[in-house]
């Protein structure tokens, strides 16, 4: 685990960047939380994408899921920049942390590994897309408006009605239009029939949701949002943000 506070990087030399954009390529870094859904849906929707679409000296995207929860995502964050660096060589001009609140405000020691994670993530220049509580709500943004005026579960226990929770928000979306025969039943933990698959699922959200419309509503909901702390914020998502500067940096090589 790595060392709270500032990590240094050990890179072999500092990198220059050089003056004329166009002919330098931006690599980002995405450390998420999920080691299936949220990697699956950063290389499905852009880093595929970048690679068909544009020049192979302009942009690298690299995803990697780690299993862990906030702090953890960050840490791993910082440390596989360092190796990347290494590696390529190249400095990392964008480290992406991607995770979820998810039930960590239920106890003192991972509301504080929560909260730690956004402190640590400032000192190593780590940008930080989170959402409360999951990643769902984020998805369920490409096809309804939510309301913050009361925190939204991501899912409830069995028996009690699936629409008043993010799982069930999200599966009632994605069926919307749909026959009786056609339905999707929505689980975060099951990939496999009768469930849909991770890949399934971002395919629906693609073709059938609205990304312009999410980023619009995941702005306003973060808006509406200001003043709270992060794990109090629920709901809430700013992985609107991340998901914006691929489009930017999408629209500018690809002009």
């Amino acid at each position: 685990m790595a060392k709270r506070g500032r990590i240094k990087e050990q890179t072999k030399e500092s990198q220059v960047r050089p003056s004329h954009i166009r002919h330098y390529k931006e690599f980002f870094l995405i450390v998420c939380e999920d080691e299936s859904t949220e990697p699956a849906y950063f290389r499905k929707v852009f880093q595929e994408k970048f690679e068909e679409l544009l020049p192979k000296d302009t942009i690298r995207i690299e995803t990697v899921g780690t299993g862990r929860n906030s702090l953890g995502v960050v840490e791993k964050a910082v440390e596989e920049r360092i190796t990347r660096t290494e590696i390529v060589p190249k400095a990392i001009d964008h480290a992406w942390a991607v995770f979820d609140k998810d039930d960590l405000d239920q106890n003192e020691t991972t509301a504080q590994r929560f909260e730690e994670a956004f402190s640590v993530a400032a000192a190593n220049d780590i940008n930080i897309a989170y959402s409360n509580e999951c990643f769902e709500l984020w998805l369920l943004l490409h096809f309804v408006n939510v309301n913050n005026s009361k925190p939204i579960p991501r899912k409830v226990t069995d028996g009690v009605d699936k629409s008043s929770c993010l799982y069930g928000m999200l599966e009632n979306a994605i069926n919307k239009g749909r026959t009786a025969d056609q339905q999707i039943i929505y689980d975060h933990a099951h990939h496999s029939k009768p469930y849909v698959s991770v890949e399934g699922l971002i395919d629906i959200v693609m073709k059938s949701g609205d990304e312009a419309k999410a980023i619009e509503r995941a702005q306003s909901l973060d808006a509406s949002q200001q003043g709270k702390k992060p794990i109090e914020a629920n709901p809430n998502t700013t992985v609107y943000k991340l998901v914006k500067e691929l489009r930017e940096w999408l629209e500018f090589y690809g002009q």
